[in-house]
């Protein structure tokens, strides 16, 4: 269940909060595009055009009167189509400023789950008076928000500017470390998508490695904690000890660049889907999981001649 208003309550007050991740366009990728080449809001977050429309990223905007952003110089807005915003990580509680030029009042938003459930939909208060307004909403039950839909009453939907965005994402989930530069010269990167609760797919991702089928594991602790120890020429983040290993896999992609990755969905792995022999503490509720990617680097000698991504610290819902 969702509700719109101030962090505290169900109301229209409307206070507007400081979330853990903001996005206000300003370091974004000026241009036009059917889905922003970009994550928004500190990478956990993809904001694309509904139907073939498309996400302008620039700075004011004309129409029944002239725009401008609510911040510094960069705004946004979908034309044609209405906006979505997908979150890598789910968040609990979601907010920004929203304006219209077009000479047609308010909209609405529908918000959707990770299970792929209809969340609620809700009204947006935006009067066409080219002044933003701040519209925020949060989660009151124990779903998280995947995806919002985001509506002007437009009859394409469109048109809706947006600026200043905050989101507070799943307080269970944080990156943290820092990578070991492959051989490559490229850094890995770590990414997560879904939630993890055994309900959904919980995706730990590491982008950036080399291609071409190279074996790799994710390396985890149950109950450890965060460290950063030298090893095998760049850092072991998750220990110090209690480390375990999922199941081997090989890295995907072609060509000769860091075009690969290694991908697991946890939850799968914990529930005995993907083999091996998962500890049954990812199962119980409050557990915290710290993981980090390992894999092969024929281009280093030894003992160099492994890819290490950044880490991961998250607690089973």
């Amino acid at each position: 269940m969702l509700s719109p208003g101030c962090f505290h309550g169900a109301s229209r007050a409307d206070r507007p909060f400081t979330g853990a991740n903001q996005e206000d366009f300003e370091s974004i990728t000026v241009g036009q595009f059917t889905c922003h080449p970009m994550r928004i809001l500190q990478g956990t977050a993809m904001l694309c055009a509904s139907n073939g429309g498309s996400v302008i990223v620039a700075g004011a905007a004309n129409g029944s009167c002239t725009l401008q952003p609510q911040g510094n110089v960069r705004a946004f807005a979908t034309n044609p189509g209405y906006t979505v915003i997908w979150f890598a990580t789910p968040a609990l509680r979601f907010g920004g400023y929203f304006a219209l030029n077009c000479g047609i009042s308010d909209g609405f938003a529908r918000f959707w789950d990770v299970s792929g459930g209809l969340m609620a939909t809700l009204p947006l208060t935006i009067p066409a008076d080219c002044t933003y307004h701040w519209q925020g909403f949060q989660v009151t039950g124990s779903e998280p928000i995947n995806l919002i839909e985001i509506f002007s009453n437009h009859p394409n939907g469109q048109l809706i500017h947006m600026d200043g965005l905050e989101v507070d994402n799943l307080a269970a989930v944080e990156t943290y470390c820092t990578a070991k530069a492959n051989s490559l010269n490229c850094i890995p990167g770590l990414e997560v998508e879904g939630w993890p609760n055994s309900a959904v797919s919980w995706t730990i991702r590491a982008v950036r490695v080399r291609p071409g089928g190279i074996p790799g594991t994710l390396l985890y602790t149950v109950g450890g904690s965060r460290v950063a120890v030298p090893f095998q020429c760049g850092l072991l983040c998750i220990g110090p000890t209690g480390i375990r290993r999922a199941v081997p896999t090989l890295s995907s992609g072609t060509g000769q660049f860091c075009e690969g990755s290694y991908s697991i969905d946890m939850n799968g792995f914990a529930a005995g889907a993907l083999g091996g022999n998962p500890s049954p503490a990812l199962l119980v509720p409050g557990t915290t999981v710290h993981c980090q990617w390992w894999g092969r680097d024929s281009g280093f000698a030894p003992p160099c001649n492994t890819t290490l991504s950044n880490a991961v610290e998250y607690v089973i819902q």
